[in-house]
């Protein structure tokens, strides 16, 4: 009669083992979805005080991992989580029949914990070599080592190594799981879909429109149902606006200096310098700081208020030598952005003891409350507000650029050749 030996799993431990993994799987799934939901043209805002994932997975890193595996980033977290599970299913499957198959089973596990961790140090060494970090993906990385340290501190060494078998279980339960996400997986938007559809489509809508892939044409669709439902509003006349004031398509922009969705739509607009017609659309760009010691609206936050600075800081340029400079410098510096940073990148274009002053000035302080009021009208849940022609618009770049190559006119028939929603959304 055999007595309870070291190379046979606790049930205990086994059951905690799969609830971790389960989270993974789930969680990792969750941010695929939204890695989707944004390359499809849904709405991409900061919610207030929030990050997203999105500009991690468009990273060059990521990207590769997409082509090369045929799975974004995201969709590794499933196949490892699914390939967890199975090892846990087979650990306890073995450890009610054999105990010396358990031992193997648990040795399979301590292979694929280490292999976790080590997915989750690349990661993040990556992301902060890139000067980003997607705050929704620590979830994934805090379970990844609470797996770990479950399976390489409790759980039994078997008596004999069976290093072999270990890596082959490993090996199998990773193919299986891979080969079960590789189609969504194959279906999923590569991160520079929209970037190339914008700077590449033609010059006329019809072709642009044609040119575009059912995800891409779906997201475009999408956007111009909102866009048409959308009430529309008066508009104020711009400031400072970049480009040709009397071009027949306005777009007028609402950041936040330390939003990254800020920071991917001043790369979108970018792009839509380059590739729309000349004289086709101008910007009118504006600040909503997300805080309350300059937004009231808002809760204040603490620490230095960058956010402040750097939208008062961005209306003194407004009409000033190197303003498309220094704001380009702003959002590029996001990450690692300070009060003392802010003057840094402005000391080639604005002495600053006249960019302080300005920044003190009631006069200025006036225009950022324009700016908020402005913004307000439209209650908006976050940043970047886009606006087209006095109309809330989705920060999508295939779609700016539909609408800037249709004159504005959301009317257009060559609009009716894409898919709709079921539903008219009631706005964005």
């Amino acid at each position: 009669m055999s007595s309870p030996t070291a190379d046979k799993p606790r049930l205990g431990i086994l059951a905690v083992l799969a609830v971790v993994a389960a989270a993974v799987a789930l969680w990792s799934a969750y941010l695929w979805w939204q890695l989707v939901q944004v390359r499809g043209g849904g709405t991409a805002v900061c919610a207030f005080g929030g990050e997203s994932c999105a500009e991690v997975w468009d990273a060059p890193f990521a990207g590769a991992v997409h082509r090369w595996s045929g799975v974004p980033v995201a969709g590794w977290g499933v196949v490892w989580g699914l390939a967890a599970m199975g090892l846990v299913a087979g650990a306890l499957i073995a450890s009610c029949r054999h105990r010396s198959v358990a031992g193997a089973w648990a040795g399979g596990l301590r292979v694929l914990a280490l292999g976790g961790l080590g997915g989750v140090v690349l990661l993040l060494a990556v992301s902060l070599a890139g000067g980003k970090l997607c705050t929704s993906c620590v979830l994934v990385y805090v379970l990844t080592a609470v797996f770990a340290f479950v399976a390489l501190t409790l759980l039994p060494r078997p008596r004999q190594t069976r290093a072999g078998a270990a890596f082959g279980m490993v090996l199998a339960a990773l193919a299986i799981a891979w080969a079960f996400v590789l189609l969504p997986g194959l279906r999923t938007p590569k991160a520079s879909t929209g970037t190339r559809a914008v700077a590449q489509g033609p010059s006329q809508l019809e072709g642009f429109l044609a040119s575009l892939d059912p995800t891409m044409a779906s997201g475009v669709g999408a956007s111009i149902a909102a866009y048409r439902a959308a009430p529309p509003m008066p508009q104020v006349e711009p400031r400072a606006p970049i480009g040709d004031a009397a071009a027949p398509v306005r777009i007028t922009e609402f950041t936040d200096i330390l939003c990254s969705h800020c920071a991917a739509l001043q790369q979108t607009l970018e792009v839509l310098r380059r590739s729309a017609p000349p004289g086709s659309f101008s910007v009118d760009s504006r600040q909503f700081p997300l805080d309350g010691r300059c937004n009231p609206r808002l809760t204040p936050r603490s620490g230095e208020d960058v956010r402040c600075t750097g939208a008062l800081a961005q209306i003194c340029f407004e009409g000033h030598e190197g303003r498309e400079e220094f704001g380009r410098s702003l959002f590029a510096h996001q990450h690692e952005l300070t009060r003392e940073a802010i003057f840094e990148l402005a000391a080639p274009y604005f002495d600053r003891a006249a960019l302080e002053t300005c920044i003190a000035a009631t006069e200025t302080r006036a225009k950022l409350d324009e700016d908020l009021d402005y913004a307000w009208r439209y209650n908006p849940s976050g940043t970047p507000l886009v606006l087209v022609g006095g109309r809330m618009a989705n920060p999508f770049g295939p779609f700016l650029y539909a609408l800037v190559l249709a004159g504005g006119n959301a009317a257009d028939p060559a609009f009716d050749t894409l898919p709709m929603p079921a539903t008219t959304p009631s706005g964005h």
